[in-house]
């Protein structure tokens, strides 16, 4: 009998630990939901702004929105192989967007599911124009 009862003690001891780390867990996903929502919703911050944010992110800042002016860099555009997206094999494009400034930011334009027609490759890339985009860093 003392021996369920130690079992038991056991057992919610267990039950008592797992469950403030549950609420530790849920307590970090708020405050990592709430950073993503405030920098999001806050008005883009002008490249300028933000150019040091490029060479060392900030976690604080990370989600804000930038807002680049100028043009896609069409020659510089790349496939980057090997980029699995829920168990399915792809690729993501990546293409310098170049400023006014004459500075370029390197902007991940998408996943692509591995094309069956030319083995290595995507069937298609989406098309390419110039844009004036707000974004978050890449």
């Amino acid at each position: 009998m003392l021996g369920y009862f130690v079992l038991a003690v056991i057992f919610a001891t267990g039950c008592v630990l797992l469950g403030r780390w549950q609420m530790d867990r849920r307590a970090e996903t708020l405050a990592e939901i709430n950073r993503v929502v405030t920098n999001y919703s806050a008005a883009p911050l002008p490249f300028s702004a933000a150019k040091a944010e490029f060479q060392s992110l900030d976690p604080e800042r990370e989600w804000a929105q930038v807002e680049l002016h100028g043009r896609y860099d069409v020659a510089g555009q790349r496939v980057v192989r090997n980029r699995p997206l829920n168990g399915q094999p792809g690729y993501e494009v990546v293409v310098p967007f170049r400023l006014s400034s004459g500075d370029a930011v390197v902007i991940d334009r998408g996943w692509l599911p591995i094309g069956n027609k030319t083995p290595g490759h995507p069937d298609s890339i989406p098309a390419r124009r110039p844009a004036r985009l707000p974004s978050s860093p890449a």
